[in-house]
């Protein structure tokens, strides 16, 4: 194998490894007669006779991904699909147990609405406004065809949820800020207070006198 690999001429190392005769007797039966083989020949276009000329492979350019088209500032935000992906899976489980319990028994809901389709109804969800569109998108879907008038009036009744998802994140980060500067305070009084607690000790924990004010003498003891 590896003298056939660095070998000028193909043909001939190949004749030369398995002893083939440097012409072939010709064959007398009647599919030789009517179609002969082919004569050795001379030269041999072969990487090892003559350079191969092969095109290049023309470069594909990458696959767009889906919504790139899409302006983004009609895209999903990261809250908007964190809802929507939740309340797709729902959905998923709503169609699921809407489905023969014959073949519920054997699918998973993930049959029904698989993830990698949520992913992509995310993507591309503010261009699904018809049900031709959604058609277009889950057509490969046998379980789903079904459902497909159902899917839509679900997606276009999300629409009004986005407000109120909004606004509970807005709730969300007022109520944290007015907590944390509720703590501020305490944590400070907390701090001032250790700290007069370890004048009023010595390293052992025991209570000691505050040292005399300066330019005061202690007086002896009256008896």
């Amino acid at each position: 194998m590896a003298e056939m690999i660095v070998a000028d001429c193909k043909v001939k190392a190949q004749n030369r490894l398995y002893n083939n005769p440097p012409l072939d007797i010709p064959c007398k039966c009647l599919s030789c007669t009517t179609d002969p083989p082919p004569q050795p020949r001379d030269d041999w276009n072969c990487s090892g006779c003559i350079p191969e000329t092969i095109a290049p492979l023309p470069k594909r350019s990458p696959p767009s991904k889906p919504g790139a088209a899409i302006p983004k500032r009609k895209r999903l935000t990261r809250l908007q699909k964190e809802h929507v992906t939740r309340r797709l899976q729902e959905f998923q489980i709503e169609i699921w147990r809407q489905t023969d319990i014959t073949l519920r028994s054997f699918l998973p809901p993930e049959v029904f609405l698989p993830t990698h389709l949520i992913k992509h109804i995310l993507d591309i969800y503010i261009t699904l406004d018809s049900l031709e569109a959604l058609n277009e998108v889950v057509k490969d879907y046998k379980y789903l065809t079904t459902h497909q008038h159902q899917l839509l009036d679900f997606l276009l009744k999300l629409k009004p949820e986005f407000k109120r998802v909004a606004d509970d994140r807005k709730a969300e980060l007022a109520a944290a800020k007015a907590f944390k500067k509720r703590a501020a305070p305490r944590s400070e009084r907390e701090d001032s207070s250790g700290a007069s607690d370890e004048e009023g000790s010595d390293s052992n924990g025991e209570e000691v006198d505050p040292p005399p004010a300066a330019g005061t003498e202690h007086s002896a003891p009256r008896f």
